[in-house]
C-alpha cells in the first residue's frame, strides 16, 4: 500500500507552485495572417509579407489563426500526493484557416505534399528572422547543467510540438480526415483549403518526461523512476523533505518565469507553418 503525504508543508508549497504555474499563458502569434512563400523563403506569424501573386513558380501559405492563446496549466488535478488546483485547464489547441495555393507552373516533382508545424528556430537557424521583445521561443529549451534528484544534467523541453505535420489530399472537391479540400482551378492553380481547422499544437515535453506535470512529481514521489535503469530520471525519486520540495517549487518557479516572466498575458511563441515537399508514408 502507497503511503499518502501527509506533511501540510510540502502539499502547500507544491500546489503554491502549481498555482503560479497554472496562470501561465502563451500567443503563438501576434498577427492573424501568416503568408509563406515556401519556394523562396518563410516568415512566421509577427510579420506581414506581401507575396507575389503571379502564378509560374508561385506557392503561397496563408494560416489565419481564429483562436490562437494556449493555456498551460491543469484544471483539478488530484494526484495520489501532489494537488493542482489551478482552476484552468491545459489548452493547447488553436483554431486556423489554412489556405495553400500552387501555381500551375510548379513542376510536379516540386509541388507541396505536406504543410508541417515546428518552432521557428530563427534566421540564423534556418527558420525565419523576427524581432520579438516578448518572445519565449528559445526559453522553451531548458538545459540543466548538473544531476539532480528528478533528472539528469541534460537539454529539455517544457513543451513539444503535438501536430507535427498535415498532409495534402490527393482527391480533388471533398474533405479528407484532417478536413483539407483540394481543388483545381480552371488556369491549372491548385487550391488546398481547411476551415475551422483545430489544431492540437503542443504537448508536455521532455522535461516532464511527456506527462503533465502533476503525474510526473507524483512518478517521482512514489518511486516510479526507481527500478527503471536507463534514461535522464532513471533511478530518480523526492520525498518529503525540505531540500525535495524547494526542488520541486524551484522548477515550476523557473517555468513561470521562461514562459510568462512578468507578463501578464504570457509571452509569445513562434511556430513556424511551411508548404513542403516529402516523401508521403502510406495510411497518412
Amino acid at each position: 500500500m502507497k503511503k499518502k503525504l501527509r506533511n501540510s508543508s510540502f502539499r502547500k508549497a507544491v500546489i503554491n507552485g502549481v498555482l503560479i504555474f497554472g496562470g501561465v499563458a502563451l500567443l503563438t502569434t501576434g498577427f492573424a495572417t501568416w503568408i509563406i512563400g515556401a519556394t523562396t523563403t518563410q516568415v512566421d506569424g509577427t510579420t506581414n509579407v506581401t507575396v507575389d501573386t503571379a502564378r509560374t513558380n508561385n506557392i503561397v501559405l496563408e494560416v489565419e489563426l481564429t483562436e490562437s492563446a494556449v493555456s498551460i496549466s491543469e484544471e483539478s488535478s488530484q494526484g495520489e500526493f501532489v494537488t493542482i488546483d489551478s482552476g484552468k485547464a491545459t489548452d493547447f489547441a488553436v483554431t486556423a484557416n489554412v489556405t495553400l495555393t500552387v501555381g500551375s507552373g510548379v513542376p510536379v516533382g516540386e509541388r507541396p505534399t505536406k504543410i508541417t508545424i515546428g518552432f521557428n528556430p530563427g534566421g540564423e537557424k534556418g527558420g525565419v528572422a523576427y524581432t520579438d521583445s516578448n518572445d519565449a521561443t528559445a526559453a522553451n529549451n531548458v538545459t540543466v547543467g548538473k544531476d539532480t534528484k528528478i533528472r539528469k544534467a541534460a537539454t529539455y523541453t517544457y513543451l513539444d510540438i503535438a501536430t507535427k505535420e498535415y498532409v495534402l489530399p490527393t482527391q480533388e472537391g471533398t474533405a479528407d480526415k484532417n478536413g483539407f479540400t483540394k481543388n483545381t482551378e480552371d488556369t491549372g492553380d491548385v487550391t488546398y483549403t481547411a476551415t475551422g481547422l483545430n489544431i492540437t499544437l503542443f504537448k508536455w515535453g521532455s522535461f516532464f518526461d511527456n506527462k503533465s506535470p502533476s503525474t510526473f512529481y507524483n512518478d517521482l514521489y512514489e518511486g516510479d523512476y526507481s527500478a527503471i535503469q536507463q534514461g535522464n530520471f532513471a533511478g530518480k525519486k523526492i520525498g518529503n523533505n525540505t531540500e525535495d520540495i524547494n526542488l520541486v517549487k524551484g522548477e515550476f518557479d523557473a517555468l513561470r518565469e521562461a514562459l510568462n516572466g512578468d507578463s501578464d498575458s504570457g509571452k509569445n511563441i513562434h511556430v513556424l507553418f511551411s508548404a513542403v515537399t516529402g516523401a508521403v508514408t502510406d495510411g497518412e
